[in-house]
Order: structure tokens, then sequence, then C-alpha cells
């Protein structure tokens, strides 16, 4: 029992420094980057000590937020090339988000307003 305390609390405090450090972060790579670390350091505890349940939770939520600034990050630079009048540079991290957003492990479903979003910016561009 005080075993499982003991590796929860270990995950719980990697999560915590994992986010914190993305919530600091200057761009959507150094987030992905933070959370990565952390992301990694859970699933060796958790395969070191056949993976607890309970703490499979937090695994899930650094890949949910690694995900997330991923996306974040392919977005933003097409963002940036539209503002900057580069509609080639625009169109191509839209259509890496699209990709990278359709063949995740994520049900399409639940992402459907930003697979939306995103078709329709690239069919804007493509005017």
């Amino acid at each position: 029992m005080l075993r499982g305390e003991t590796i929860t609390n270990e995950v719980n405090e990697i999560y915590t420094k994992s986010v914190n450090q993305a919530d600091v972060a200057a761009t959507p790579l150094s987030q992905y980057n933070a959370l990565s670390k952390g992301f990694l350091k859970v699933q060796e505890i958790l395969d070191a000590n056949n993976g607890d349940d309970h703490n499979f939770e937090q695994l899930l939520r650094l890949k949910l937020l690694m995900h997330k600034a991923k996306i974040e990050g392919y977005i933003n630079e097409a963002k940036k090339a539209e503002f900057k009048g580069n509609t080639k540079k625009a169109i191509d991290q839209y259509q890496e988000a699209l990709f990278y957003i359709e063949n995740d492990d994520v049900d399409d479903s639940l992402q459907s307003d930003l697979i939306n979003q995103v078709k329709e910016r690239l069919a804007a561009l493509s005017d």
C-alpha cells in the first residue's frame, strides 16, 4: 500500500512539474517538449511498477496536452505565415495540422470542430 502511494505521489509530482513548465513555455514546441519529458518519466515509472491504473490517468492527461500543443504549434505557424502574407507556408502548416489531427489516435468525431476550422482556412487560402 505504501509503495502504491509513493508511486502515485511521484507520478503526481512529475505531472504537476510538466504542466507548470508547459504553462510558462514561450512556444507550443516548448510546451510539447516539457509535457513529453513528463510523459516519458511517468511511462517509465508505470512500466517499472506494472502500470498502476490510478496513475494511468495522469499519463492520458499528459498525452492529451501534448496533442493539443502539437496542433497549436501547426496552427500558430500557419497564422503567422498568413499574417506575413506567405500563403504557401500557411497552407502547408494547415495541411500538417490536418494530417496530424486525422491520423492521431483521437476519435475524429471528438475533433470535428477543429477539423472543420482547419479545412475552412485551407479552402479560404486556396481560392
